[in-house]
């Protein structure tokens, strides 16, 4: 059986167009699923950014309390107030970054929480100073709570960076 001119002529316009139709087709699939990679990609490397904020509120509240049991100036209080004012907020905007990252939710909801009661801590030792002078707050600072809270705040900070860079690495390696 032969085909006439008009069939082939037909033929060889549809096939290119809709070999060209499924291309376009995949192409915005691919490009979709980049998209949406570059957005969890993006919302992981924010967590990460933030879980950095919330460790250096805490170091600053920290060293700004230590200054101030040396020297009880008033002024050495200011890096604390601002640390314990921005950690609020910081751990909100950490937490509500957390939401659909299974891998790190659980890990740095752990971390936030023992942000804020290491923010509870120092404020529980400044006040106990205020009361009663150093030997007071020493003893707050020294108790067994506080020798173990100081090691797990650590640990949940290890353990949600160990949960989110390896995978923050990987996504950036495939989007690349």
């Amino acid at each position: 059986m032969r085909f006439g001119i008009r069939p082939q002529v037909l033929l060889l316009t549809v096939v290119p167009a809709v070999s060209l139709l499924v291309l376009v087709a995949l192409s915005s699939l691919l490009v979709k699923q980049t998209e949406q990679g570059n957005a969890a990609t993006g919302q992981l490397v924010e967590a990460i950014e933030l879980s950095e904020t919330l460790w250096n509120d805490i170091t600053s509240a920290t060293r700004s309390a230590q200054e101030y049991l040396q020297n009880t100036r008033e002024s050495d209080l200011a890096p604390y107030d601002a640390a314990r004012t921005a950690v609020h907020s910081d751990v909100r905007r950490f937490t509500s970054s957390l939401h659909g990252l299974p891998g790190q939710e659980k890990p740095g909801i752990a971390y936030a929480q023992n942000i804020g009661r290491g923010m509870d801590l120092i404020t529980s030792v400044l006040d106990a100073f205020r009361r009663g002078g150093m030997p007071v707050a020493r003893r707050v600072a020294g108790s067994p709570y506080a020798r173990r809270f100081g090691s797990g705040l650590q640990d949940s900070k290890i353990a949600f960076d160990q949960a989110a860079q390896p995978e923050a690495l990987q996504r950036l390696t495939v989007s690349r």
